[in-house]
């Protein structure tokens, strides 16, 4: 049993071993034939086998063919391949059946197609066994080559690099399976799946095909049949293409997605497709057309189809910004572009496209129809036609293609519309209803519209009473060509006006280049331009590289001028020779005016404001170019005539490279060499400065002036100028270089001298300027937009001025620095004419009311300032005038320029004999101008400060204020602030304490007190001398306006001073009174002393001075009471007699008798508070007898006196009270 199955055992292993072993020691190419003779009758083809041959059974039965070609044999195409690799399924090929594991094709190349008559013509094989016998798991095609052809339309398509990875259930399907083909450099990602082949011979089939560098795919799933060699098909048919980036140039980024799908069927001559839908943007925003279509194929393929949609919504599928969708012809060019970047089919189509409504630019079209052409080159419309706003009906015509610098449209176009205001509204977003009559309009030509070049030929255009017929053309600027405009134009009345403001409103955005070259001819009986009417114009001339014509410009009356101009410049000869003449004629300038304004606004507004003085006109202008040596060419200029008052003179040449005298390159004319002089004179010297502009600043009289110009250099280089004017005893020279070929770049140094001038101080609101005398040299250097005036020396207003300036004018506000020495400077002036100060009065004198009382604070608003600067100026001023009396000297500070604000810094100088510093600030808001000061003064001469001398001694003072208003009186009224001073030995006239004195001893030598007597001998006492005062402080506050003095303390001599007032900052007025104390002497009441007040009232300079003596009339008449009392004691005994009255008369009494003892002093009465009181009439006071002294024995009184005794002698008899008070 061991040696049966032991001998199993070793013939299974020889026999493994020899299927293992065995082929590698077989020569598969002898077998050759073999192989080719079973292939063929397998497939029924002509099999080959080209290269090496090599096969295995184990481990897994695979066969390697290299160099395969099999085909029909009656067909002299063939199938070759590089390499055939099998590998079958060992356990299905020892049952029989055909189960290959994995086959590989590598390299094939075949050719298919259809042949004449429809027919496929490919190498199908026909297999001799069951389709159903063989499957592939897994099928590789590699690198394979496939040429399609169909020769009814010699039509080729050639596939490279053919990929497919997939599975075959069986022969007979199905079958699955991706890969990819190349396609003209461009691959193309594929996947298809085939049905199992039905009963009736059919197949389905899924095709999709992808672009991986555009956007594009194709789905079909369609049945297929063959039936005698024809295919026929039926199924669906999708394409689609997706969002895409935009080409250069184009008017939107990218290019909208677009789908088509359909229901198709035919065979390989025709196809029909139903039920078509076309969608174009994305869904949200989709234009959806819905139709049917004819599908030819063959030598002239063709798709023909209608599509229509009940309502198209252009602005949201363009998706537009909202200032290109208000221009409704800015959509339709990139609604073309779209449209021709997505109507490149592979086969010509025409389309019958309409809709009952489209909305554009806002606005609803209705019946909109097109037929319309697509092939490679682009679109071809045959025929559209829409209704637009205005009942506007557009008829257009013509063929839509692509060049190198974009969309370009030829054909025909024809617009009628009877509202043309609404169209124009619709195209503009204007409602203006003088852009456009209310009469019909008509426009119709041949039209070309590229991104290049636009050019209506057979123009026409019936508007209102305008009728212009010709052709336009007009081509913008590119590369090394210059923009060009030619216009062929007749017309019996234009409004060019009109036409260029609806021609801009129409085109938007689109800007156009000055032409350089064209050629115009214009005949014109009457035309409105820039708002002036021109008459009889005829106008023919060309320009272009070949030089400048002429033939005929002759205009009869435009705004009052009339123009004439022939000539010819040719530039084609080696060195250009001809001429060119103007003659002006005109009575008025409006027109040339209006269009110099157009062009130059700047200088169109200085002309219109010399027009007046300008006309009558009558000017000729001469310019010819003659060969000069080799190679160059001089030009020579010639303008001489009349103009207005003046007379006007200019000649010169130009030299230049003969290549320079192009009217194509203008700016190689400012190569030439220019030798120019010019004169300009005038009966008028206030004409001729108005003229050329300085009338703002110079100030001349009636007498004859000239002006002067000599220039010499080449205008893209630098230009010597030496300029002079003459205008009586005004004398302006100027001599330097200019640099002007690049403005931005401009550039000047010259020497200005300027000698006798009247300059008008600069005033702000267009108040009349202060006029000054000036003489001044200076250096002026102008560039890259900054101004610097050095080697400043002169006088004005008789100062001396020096210094430098320079002025920043590349921004806003200009920015300003320098130094400046002055010998003299009227600081309020100045100040007045920075801040715009008002003249007084000037509101009123102009409405014909009455002054303000605001003193010498105007009422009026503050008026403009001056133009905003930033920066500052160091000054230096050896008199610095603060009113019309007081100066300060070698003051210096820095006058600083900021945002609104006008600041001076650090200010210092002597004033009266003292130091003062002080900083002002002036800042403008909406609510008004607002100042802010500073001043300290120390150790000023009081004497010199103040009007007539009234106070002298050293005077220390300090003060802050600020306030706003709208106008100076509201601002100085709205000051607030502080302040403090401190007067040192001083001495106040006109206040002398001796006038005390001497009043009392006028009094007592019997001036009767009386207020007015006092009052004089008071004042004129008071102005014999004056207060020496120590020491006096204090403290000043401002506010509501008035300065006012707060706790003053005074140290006078001889006498008390109280002080106490206030001064009226709005209008000046002093207000102030001023109490003086006394001593009284011995003999004064007790507890009182004298006082004399004085008050002033009024102007500050002149006050009104006034002298109050009645509290001193109470004191007199309080003292003299007291006197006479006094004298009343002495008399009655009651008080020893006074040594200044004389001895009393001896009486007999006994000398031996005592003296008895005087009365008590009576207490005198309180001094009256406010003047003197009422006194009773007079009494007679008489003296009291004597009363006698008692005895020594009281027991015996003594006896009475009789009548007959006879009184003691009286004493002199004193004055009564009412004689010291009254006089008697």
């Amino acid at each position: 049993m061991q040696t049966t199955l032991l001998g199993v055992a070793i013939a299974i292993i020889l026999a493994l071993v020899t299927a293992l072993v065995g082929p590698l020691f077989i020569d598969w190419n002898s077998y050759r034939g073999e192989f080719e003779t079973r292939a063929s009758r397998l497939t029924g083809l002509d099999f080959r086998v080209t290269g090496a041959i090599d096969a295995r059974l184990l481990p897994i039965p695979t066969v390697v063919l290299q160099g395969v070609e099999f085909g029909r044999p009656d067909e002299g195409s063939k199938v070759r391949a590089r390499l055939l690799r099998i590998e079958f399924a060992l356990g299905a090929l020892a049952r029989g059946e055909w189960r290959i594991a994995e086959a590989r094709l590598e390299g094939p190349e075949f050719a298919a197609g259809l042949d004449g008559t429809g027919r496929l013509a490919w190498p199908v094989p026909k297999l001799g066994f069951d389709l159903e016998g063989v499957s592939i798991a897994r099928l590789h095609i590699q690198d394979g080559r496939a040429s399609l052809a169909d020769a009814a339309s010699d039509a080729r398509l050639m596939l490279d690099q053919l990929d497919f990875t997939g599975e075959l259930r069986s022969l007979a399907g199905p079958v699955k399976g991706e890969g990819s083909f190349v396609v003209a450099g461009q691959r193309y990602p594929y996947r298809i799946a085939v049905g199992r082949i039905a009963e009736d011979g059919g197949a389905k089939v899924r095709l999709t095909v992808d672009a991986t560098e555009q956007p594009l795919a194709a789905e079909a799933d369609v049945s297929i049949w063959v039936q005698r060699g024809v295919p026929r098909f039926e199924g669906s048919l999708q394409l689609a293409r997706a969002v895409g980036r935009a080409p250069a140039g184009a008017g939107s980024l990218i290019i909208e997605p677009w789908r088509v799908t359909s229901r198709i069927r035919g065979d390989s001559a025709a196809a029909v497709l139903e039920q078509i839908e076309f969608q174009y943007g994305p869904d949200d925003r989709a234009v959806k057309l819905r139709g049917n279509a004819d599908l030819t194929f063959g030598r002239q393929p063709e798709f023909k189809g209608a599509l229509s949609s009940p309502h198209i919504d252009l602005d949201r599928v363009l998706a537009l910004p909202e200032s290109a969708r208000r221009h409704p012809l800015a959509a339709v060019k990139t609604l073309a572009e779209s449209f021709l970047a997505a109507s490149r089919l592979p086969i010509p189509a025409a389309l019958s496209l309409s809709a009952e409504g489209v909305t554009l630019g806002g606005a609803a079209l209705v019946r909109f129809a097109a037929d319309v052409k697509a092939d490679g080159d682009g679109v071809e419309i045959r025929g559209l036609e829409l209704r637009a706003p205005g009942m506007t009906q557009l008829r257009l015509s013509g063929r839509l293609g692509a060049t190198s610098t974009g969309a370009q449209f030829v054909g025909s176009t024809r617009l009628e519309a009877n509202d043309p205001r609404a169209l124009v509204a619709w195209l503009t977003e204007r409602s203006d209803e003088q852009l456009v009559s209310a009469g019909s309009l008509r426009l119709g030509g041949d039209l070309t519209v590229g991104s290049d070049a636009i050019t209506i030929d057979r123009f026409k255009l019936d508007l209102d009473r305008m009728t212009v017929a010709g052709r336009l053309s007009y081509s913008w600027a590119h590369d090394e060509r210059p923009a060009r405009l030619e216009a062929v134009l007749s017309a019996p009345e234009i409004d060019f006006d009109r036409v260029h403001a609806v021609a801009k409103a129409v085109l938007g955005e689109t800007t156009f280049d000055w032409p350089r070259e064209g050629a115009l001819s214009l005949k014109i009986a009457r035309a409105l331009v820039v708002g002036i009417e021109a008459k009889q114009a005829e106008i023919e001339m060309r320009s272009d590289a070949n030089g400048f014509e002429i033939a005929r410009l002759a205009i009869a009356d435009f705004g009052g001028a009339t123009l004439a101009a022939k000539g010819r410049i040719d530039a084609k000869a080696q060195s250009p020779h001809g001429a060119v003449t103007l003659d002006v004629d005109a009575r008025a300038l409006d027109g040339i005016v209006a269009l110099v304004e157009k062009i130059a606004p700047e200088a169109g507004g200085q002309l219109r404001r010399s027009a007046a003085r300008l006309t009558p006109l009558t000017l000729r202008a001469a310019v010819s170019l003659d060969p000069a040596a080799a190679g160059s060419a001089a030009a020579k200029i010639k303008i001489d005539g009349r103009a207005g008052a003046f007379r006007v003179a200019l000649q010169g040449d130009a030299a230049s490279a003969s290549d320079a005298i192009k009217l194509d390159d203008l700016a190689a004319l400012a190569a030439a060499k220019m030798n120019l002089s010019g004169r300009l004179d005038a009966d008028d010297a206030a004409a001729l400065i108005e003229c050329i502009g300085l009338d703002r600043f110079l100030a001349v009289d009636k007498r004859p002036a000239r002006l002067t110009l000599a220039v010499k250099g080449a205008l893209d280089g630098e230009l010597a100028i030496d300029a002079q004017l003459a205008a009586g005893a005004l004398n302006v020279a100027s001599n330097g270089s200019v640099r002007v070929a690049d403005r931005a770049r401009a550039s000047a140094d010259l020497n200005l001298k300027i000698t006798n001038a009247t300059v008008r101080s600069p005033r702000p609101g267009g108040r009349p300027a202060e006029p000054l005398p000036a003489s001044v040299t200076a250096r002026v250097v102008l560039s890259q937009a900054t101004v610097q005036i050095s080697e400043l020396a002169g006088t004005v207003a008789g100062a001396s001025v020096r210094g430098r300036l320079g002025l920043g004018l590349q921004q806003q506000p200009i920015a300003i620095d320098g130094d400046l020495e002055l010998g003299a400077l009227d600081l309020p002036a100045a100040i007045a004419v920075a801040i715009g100060m008002p003249a007084q009065g000037a509101a009123s004198a102009g409405t014909g009311g009455s002054t303000n009382a605001s003193g010498p604070w105007p009422a009026e608003p503050f008026e403009q300032a001056l133009p905003g600067l930033s920066g500052q100026i160091a000054v230096k001023a050896a008199r610095l005038a603060l009113t019309p009396k007081l100066a300060a000297q070698d003051v210096r500070g820095v006058l600083r320029f900021g945002d609104s604000e006008l600041a001076l810094q650090g200010m210092e100088g002597r004033l009266a004999g003292g130091q003062a510093a002080a900083d002002l600030t002036f800042v403008r808001r909406a609510d008004g101008l607002t100042a802010r000061t500073q001043l300290r003064l120390v150790g000023a001469n009081a004497g010199e400060l103040l009007p007539e001398g009234s106070l002298s001694g050293r005077l220390t003072l300090e003060a802050t204020a600020e306030g706003t208003g709208m106008s100076p009186v509201a601002l100085v009224g709205s000051l607030v602030g502080s302040g403090s001073f401190t007067l040192e030995n001083g001495r106040v006239m006109r206040l002398d304490p001796a006038a005390f004195d001497a009043v009392i001893r006028a009094v007592d030598q019997g001036l009767p007190i009386d207020a007015t007597r006092i009052r004089d001998r008071v004042d004129a006492a008071l102005t014999r001398g004056g207060l020496g005062v120590a020491l006096a402080e204090g403290a000043i506050t401002i506010s509501d306006g008035q300065a006012r003095l707060s706790n003053p303390t005074v140290r006078a001599q001889r006498a008390d001073l109280v002080a106490g007032g206030s001064v009226s900052l709005s209008d000046g007025a002093l207000d102030a009174r001023l109490t003086l104390f006394g001593a009284g002497g011995s003999g004064a009441p007790a507890d009182t002393r004298p006082e004399i007040g004085i008050v002033l009232k009024g102007p500050i300079e002149t006050p009104k001075r006034t002298v109050d003596v009645a509290a001193l009339a109470s004191w007199l008449a309080l003292r003299a009471v007291e006197q006479q009392s006094k004298k009343l004691d002495v008399l009655e005994g009651r008080a020893p007699a006074l040594s200044t009255q004389p001895a009393a008369v001896k009486t007999n009494a006994d000398p031996a008798a005592p003296k008895v003892p005087s009365p008590a002093k009576p207490k005198p009465p309180a001094p009256a508070a406010e003047g003197v009181q009422p006194l009773r009439p007079p009494v007679d006071i008489r003296p009291a007898p004597t009363p006698r002294a008692p005895r020594a024995q009281p027991a015996t009184p003594p006896p009475a006196p009789t009548q007959a005794q006879k009184p003691p002698a009286a004493p002199a008899r004193p004055r009564s009270l009412s004689e010291i008070l009254f006089g008697y």
